[in-house]
């Protein structure tokens, strides 16, 4: 069984398609790409999965329940990129306050991420580089125990040292029960980890590859292709 299945999926703003008929079977433990051009419909697919947004049109479901039904969050942890936490506050006091929002959440874990990358609990948030700002969010969005993992451009504010970071913790952590999405720009250091590719464009899906079969069968790297299916 699939963890997500999307049916048909649109949503319109206005007279803009966000998403335009988007079909989309994901397997659970997978390490997922989605790429695209800005304003492609990253963000709206996180959104409509999160049951944020409605669709339009079409059917989502999360491990069987369908993004309308408020207990969808419940299955779902994101990290997405408009700023959601108290700048003010130190790592600590937003470890403990994940902890008491949310059930599934591992304090402990968060806990020893956080002194592996040398980030004391006493540090405020608004002190930090903006490179491990970006890995306390990620820290606290893979600390929940859930199967599925939407990161929305974690990249954005990370240098080459950070996002190799950020791709050992990845590996680290991850579990074959769950399946993380991750929207990027930036493939360089992606691309080995990634199995499966899905390209957007103008809300489309143009490109859903199986990436060890693709580069058995071609001779050129996902960057290529992404060139190749933006155009």
């Amino acid at each position: 069984m699939n963890l997500v299945e999307i049916k048909n999926l649109s949503k319109i703003f206005g007279e803009t398609n966000g998403l335009d008929q988007v079909d989309l079977e994901i397997p659970r433990g997978q390490v997922i790409g989605l790429l695209g051009k800005n304003g492609s419909g990253k963000t709206t697919l996180f959104n409509c999965l999160m049951g944020l947004y409605q669709s339009s049109e079409g059917e989502i479901l999360v491990d069987g329940i369908s993004n309308k039904e408020p207990e969808v969050r419940s299955k779902i942890s994101y990290m997405p990129t408009f700023e959601w936490l108290p700048l003010s506050w130190p790592v600590g006091k937003v470890c403990r306050q994940y902890e008491d929002l949310f059930e599934d959440f591992d304090l402990e874990k968060c806990q020893g991420l956080l002194m592996d990358l040398g980030i004391l609990e006493n540090q405020k948030l608004n002190g930090l580089s903006t490179g491990m700002l970006a890995m306390v969010k990620l820290i606290l969005t893979i600390s929940r125990k859930v199967p599925l993992y939407l990161l929305d451009e974690p990249f954005a504010n990370m240098d080459f040292i950070t996002r190799e970071d950020f791709c050992k913790i990845l590996l680290k952590e991850f579990s074959e029960e769950s399946t993380f999405i991750i929207s990027t720009h930036i493939l360089e250091e992606m691309e080995t980890l990634l199995e499966r590719v899905i390209f957007l464009n103008e809300g489309r899906v143009v490109g859903y590859i199986i990436v060890e079969e693709y580069r058995e069968t071609e001779n050129q790297s996902l960057t290529d292709f992404y060139r190749e299916v933006a155009k």
